[in-house]
């Protein structure tokens, strides 16, 4: 599915009903150490601005999203900073497999964010990376 195809889906969100809670991921080849290294800004992973404009139409009071640990240096201050201005108090932390009880170690971002009565900043498009409009 191409981003164009995604934009379409996007736009069909302002019919939606408010969803109370989101739960969900995005691209992390971008972001991986075993990826290039073009965080937040790659083709794959910079799926994120598409959805936090969902996320801004929408509403929904608490989103959790799961990625790679490596975005913590390559593409989490900017995803923080959109959340924040769309009115979602944030919090994150990284988390193994083996911390509940798995047999493997898999280290894991958790970000989770929580509504604030009114957005710091209104708009369905989040900023880019770089300030560009995605959209």
């Amino acid at each position: 599915m191409g981003s164009k195809s995604i934009g379409c889906a996007v736009e069909s969100l302002e019919t939606l009903q408010k969803a109370e809670c989101w739960i969900g991921g995005f691209p992390c080849q971008d972001i991986s150490a075993a990826g290039k290294g073009a965080g937040i800004r790659g083709s794959r992973s910079g799926l994120i601005w598409i959805l936090l404009r969902a996320v801004r139409m929408v509403r929904p009071k608490i989103l959790f999203l799961e990625n790679v640990p490596a975005i913590t240096t390559r593409g989490l201050g900017d995803i923080l900073g959109s959340l924040s201005e769309a009115g979602y108090d944030t919090e994150w932390d990284c988390i193994s497999a083996a911390d509940v009880g798995a047999q493997h170690k898999r280290e894991r971002i958790w970000i989770v964010s929580h509504a604030q009565e009114r957005p710091k900043r209104p708009g369905l498009c989040p900023d880019g990376p770089g300030g560009e409009r995605w959209g």
